[in-house]
């Protein structure tokens, strides 16, 4: 059963795949850490991992995490989703430039676009926030 698991976690993401193989077993289990997002969000990670699936709620909370989480493990479907997500419903005033910064991090020129379009057309109400 863990071999499975393994493997499924392996074609979901090569990387995390890669760094479970190299990993040492405690008591029979393969530890990893993964540092710098919440655990909760490492959660919902594993769990798309796993099934696909996610929770609505959990993804807009831990949107920007997931996109970085997506793209740190080269999960490309999840990271098309956060994408597709900030883009269209979580993107504000107040974390634009957050996600502005992160989208240059992690690759994603349109949502980078978006970002600096919405600076640019709101500059005055962006720059009055914490951003």
């Amino acid at each position: 059963m863990h071999s499975l698991r393994r493997f499924n976690i392996s074609i979901a993401s090569p990387v995390l795949g890669s760094i479970l193989q190299q990993s040492k077993v405690k008591n029979g289990i393969r530890y990893i850490n993964i540092l710098g997002v919440p655990c909760e969000a490492v959660h919902v990670f594993i769990r798309f991992l796993y099934s696909s699936c996610y929770e609505d709620d959990e993804m807009k909370r831990f949107g920007l995490h997931q996109l970085v989480l997506s793209h740190s493990y080269c999960v490309s479907s999840l990271k098309r989703f956060c994408i597709d997500l900030l883009e269209h419903d979580c993107l504000t005033k107040e974390n634009v430039i957050d996600v502005l910064q992160l989208a240059r991090s992690c690759d994603a020129p349109q949502l980078s676009f978006i970002c600096v379009r919405m600076v640019v057309k709101d500059l005055k109400s962006v720059s009055s926030t914490e951003g």
